[in-house]
């Protein structure tokens, strides 16, 4: 080697230890790599960048800490160009992420080979982050003109706000952002805080309407937030930094951090702003914070500045509905006495517009007589000798009348004490003028009718002192008036007379209840009855207004004595029929009873006219029973006490069971049998056994007084319920005599009598039936022509004292050898019996003793007891079967109660005893079998 070769050697060793002085004391952090991306060497700002030691980057590449995908991106542009320009994220070894402008090229030999690459770091973290910062705050500024912009241009007060508050909201990034206002608790002086507006994200519960966020005091809750807040300095922090008992009401609204800044009007805490982050931790800073300070105080500005235009306009309205609804008329008048201001009372006094009035003299108005006065008053303000008047004048109306008007009126003076014109108000006192004239007529009036009532009046202390009294001429007093005004009652009535009167007042003055009470006193040497009506007059009197009441006591003593007399008649009445049923249905059950039992023939044949005979003296004792039933039934729905089994009832089956019992008849008369019916009809609700008695009695009527021609029942459904019209083509009945058609015991020509039985109950029965089901019978009818009978029923019958009976099934007689013991008083019924049980094969034992009973039921062991009720020695047969269950042994013997009673509640009266059921005389061999078949089956 020549010495100018060591010379360039000396050079360049000196000039690479000058690169790697520069490299190891740069800022910027230097690496360099092999060609296949292995750390050979790193600067100590490089170590200091990422924080790896030169042993860790041994054998490692980048990748470390840029990630696979970045590291490529930068070697393909080395290969590629040999160098690289570009900003990437590092990941420390801390974990930390560092931003970074890298710069790597490709450092090569002379002969192009490429010995390594040499990557420049410098850490751009701060530049980054005042980046950021400042497009932050940009965009808060943005933010803060977009809503202030909103309060100063959207007219409606809440709306405005809500959209600044949104603005924010959405410009800051965070959850929920609001406006608290300080004011103070209602009855009280504590300084407080509500919530009145606020913005929050979908996902954020709104706070607005929580009752926690409305008069919050600052001192038990946020004192120290107060003074914070109250100095001017906002409030940031992070939920866990602030004292438990403020962490948990942050918690209780999901708050992770807040920021408040205060609104400060007149250096006056007016409220603050809030910024509520739900779901991250945010760092406000300096200047964003800066921003907000400069935006709450515009905002709090504009509210303020709002919030007292709202309030001036509304006072201002609220002055304007005040005066525009006064019935006072509110004037005001220049120098000249023209009216500047009037309000609508104006037009409601006098009928004049308020805009035609205005401009035009007050003295155009006033009545001409009353213009002098109204001109001297008015040029007495004009020349300040009085501050105001008060007058009444007459005042023009539209009609071209007069009203009577009160005017207070005052002089207007500008603060130079010069007059400026005046103003007042207009009181219609025209009612009031015209009720006082009405008063002093209605006064005479009211004194002309006390002195001409027959009553006494006084008037009582409360301790019953008689302050006054007016009597009438004709009323003889009990004392003179000297004698009694001014004293006690005590010491003028008699004592009882006196005690209740006071224990009258004391009640009236306690409860303020008008009271009344009687009492009698000798008067003209007979005594008399009086009533007195006391009533409050104030707390401490009453007035009583006392009654000669003696003609009236005389005539309830009689009405009294009417009734009395009346029930005691319908008493006998009651007993009197049911004391008849039983003496007629007794008689009458042998001679049915028995004639069945010949017309069966059970004993043996009958010749045809024992046949005869005994028809005739069954369907007459059949006659018989229909009249004592009509009789009875009609007495029962006048005394209120019939009894109805309202059940669903198929109305076509019912009206043809009806038609076929009246054909034969019709057929002997050779009439024509109608029927028709509604297609829409099914059902009615009724009593069965009453419905098919009202029917048959207007079709046999029909039947009855038709001779020639037809009958016909037409069923229709009309309003309300369903109408059953019986029509014939009979005698017909005179307009005159209709009235008296539904009559009891009736019958409208005594001629008929003779040609036509009855006894004239029927049609009475038949209309009180129907009024029972809450329907009716009406009538049309043309004498010789024929009648028109309609029966109707409601759709619903409804009767407090209805009841639904049971219904019996049918089921064949079993003929065994059962035991029926027969207690009976009456021989006939008795014999009737027995006679026909033992001949369909019971075995009878018959008594009418009652002495040995129950012997007699224990030895005997029947079945079946038919037990009278009415027996000898004064013995019921309620009494005997009551005692027959008080024995365990005997309580399982049927008792069926046959008697004569049957009135209503004799049935009741019979099972209460402890009967099993009841047999009304007379009854049938059809009634009987049924009794058989359902206790004997």
């Amino acid at each position: 080697m020549t010495i100018p070769d060591i010379a360039f050697q000396q050079q360049i060793e000196e000039k690479l230890n000058l690169y790697k002085q520069i490299i190891a004391n740069d800022n910027d952090g230097i690496a360099i790599v092999d060609p296949q991306g292995y750390y050979l060497e790193q600067n100590a700002a490089h170590r200091l960048l990422l924080g790896y030691s030169d042993q860790e980057l041994k054998d490692k590449k980048p990748t470390i800490h840029l990630g696979e995908v970045e590291f490529a991106l930068v070697m393909e542009s080395l290969k590629k160009y040999d160098t690289y320009q570009g900003q990437a994220c590092s990941i420390a070894k801390n974990g930390m992420m560092v931003d970074i402008d890298l710069s790597a090229f490709a450092v090569r030999d002379s002969t192009g080979k490429l010995l390594c690459y040499v990557a420049v770091q410098r850490d751009i973290g701060d530049r980054k982050r005042t980046e950021v910062t400042q497009r932050n705050c940009d965009r808060l500024i943005a933010g803060v003109a977009a809503a202030t912009n909103h309060l100063l241009t959207i007219t409606d007060f809440t709306t405005a706000i809500n959209q600044a508050l949104a603005s924010l909201g959405k410009t800051c990034g965070i959850d929920r952002v609001y406006i608290f206002e300080s004011c103070n608790q209602v009855n009280s002086k504590q300084l407080s805080i509500s919530r009145s507006f606020e913005w929050c994200q979908f996902s954020v519960e709104s706070q607005i309407n929580h009752i926690e966020t409305k008069n919050l005091p600052h001192a038990s809750l946020f004192p120290q937030w107060y003074e914070t807040l109250a100095s001017g300095q906002p409030i940031n922090n992070l939920a866990p930094n602030f004292p438990i008992h403020q962490q948990e009401i942050l918690a209780a609204h999901n708050i992770v951090s807040v920021l408040l800044v205060p609104i400060l009007i007149a250096n006056e805490l007016w409220g603050f702003i809030g910024f509520d982050d739900c779901h991250s931790q945010r760092h406000w800073t300096v200047n964003e914070q800066s921003i907000l300070d400069t935006a709450a105080a515009s905002i709090g500005n504009v509210i303020v500045r709002r919030r007292t235009m709202d309030a001036l306009h509304q006072s201002e309205q609220s002055y304007r509905s005040l005066v525009d609804n006064l019935k006072e008329v509110i004037f005001n008048a220049d120098v000249t006495g023209c009216w500047t201001f009037l309000n609508p009372a104006w037009t409601d006094i006098t009928g004049f517009s308020v805009e035609e009035s205005i401009g035009k003299n007050f003295l155009n108005y006033v009545h001409p007589d009353d213009r002098k006065l109204a001109l001297n008053l008015f040029t007495s303000l004009i020349e300040l000798q009085q501050n105001n008047c008060c007058c009444e004048l007459r005042y023009l109306t539209i009609d071209g009348g007069y009203c009577r008007v009160e005017i207070y009126a005052h002089s207007v003076i500008d603060i130079e004490g010069k007059f400026m014109g005046t103003s007042g108000t207009l009181n219609n006192i025209t009612e009031q003028t015209s009720a006082v004239e009405a008063l002093g007529k209605s006064e005479a009036k009211n004194r002309a009718l006390l002195d001409v009532i027959p009553d006494l009046i006084f008037r009582f202390s409360i301790d019953g002192t008689v302050l006054d009294f007016k009597a009438s001429k004709d009323i003889d007093l009990y004392a003179k008036p000297s004698e009694f005004l001014g004293e006690k009652i005590q010491a003028v009535m008699p004592t009882e007379i006196a005690q209740k009167t006071m224990f009258a007042i004391e009640k009236t003055l306690t409860t303020g209840e008008a009271q009344a009470i009687e009492y009698q006193l000798l008067s003209r040497g007979k005594m008399r009855d009086y009533e007195a009506r006391i009533v409050a007059s104030g707390n401490e009197e009453v007035i009583s207004i006392v009654r000669d009441i003696t003609d009236r006591k005389q005539i309830e003593n009689a009405l009294l004595e009417s009734k009395e007399a009346a029930v005691a008649g319908s008493r006998a009445k009651s007993e009197f029929l049911a004391t008849m049923s039983h003496e007629l249905r007794t008689p009458l059950n042998a001679i049915l009873g028995l004639s069945q039992l010949l017309q069966q023939e059970i004993f043996g044949e009958v010749n045809p006219k024992q046949k005869e005979y005994i028809d005739c003296i069954h369907s007459s004792g059949e006659h018989l029973l229909a009249l004592i039933n009509d009789i009875l039934d009609l007495s029962k729905i006048e005394a209120g006490r019939e009894e109805l089994t309202p059940l669903p009832i198929d109305v076509k089956e019912l009206s043809e069971a009806c038609l076929s019992l009246i054909r034969d008849r019709a057929g002997e008369k050779k009439l024509q049998l109608i029927y028709q019916i509604d297609p829409q009809i099914s059902s009615c609700l009724g009593d069965e056994r009453r419905l098919k008695q009202m029917l048959l009695n207007l079709l046999s009527n029909a039947v009855k007084f038709t001779s020639v021609g037809t009958v016909s029942l037409q069923v229709q459904k009309v309003r309300a319920g369903i109408a059953f019209t019986v029509t014939d083509t009979g005698i017909g009945i005179d307009e005159s005599q209709i009235k008296f058609l539904f009559q009891p015991f009736k019958q409208l020509d005594s001629r008929l009598n003779r040609q036509y039985e009855g006894t004239g109950l029927g049609l009475a029965l038949t209309r009180k039936l129907a009024q029972l089901h809450g329907g009716d019978v009406t009538v049309q009818s043309t004498l010789g022509k024929g009648s028109q009978f309609t029966l109707f029923l409601p759709s619903n019958v409804t009767d407090s004292n209805l009841f639904v009976s049971g219904l019996f099934s049918e089921q064949p007689l079993v003929q065994a050898p059962k035991r029926i013991l027969i207690i009976e008083d009456d021989e006939c019924t008795a014999m009737l019996l027995q006679d026909y049980l033992e001949a369909i094969g019971y075995e009878i034992e018959y008594t009418a003793e009652t002495t040995k009973f129950l012997e007699r039921v224990r030895n005997f062991q029947p079945h079946l007891i038919l037990l009278d009720v009415q027996l000898r020695d004064n013995v019921s047969g309620l009494d005997l079967v009551s005692r027959l269950r008080q024995y365990p042994d005997l309580q399982q013997v049927a008792v069926v109660m046959v008697t004569a009673m049957a009135m209503v509640g004799d049935r009741v009266l019979c099972l209460k005893a402890g009967a099993n059921d009841y047999l009304s005389k007379p009854f049938g061999i059809p009634q009987l079998e049924c009794i058989l078949m359902r206790y004997l089956n």
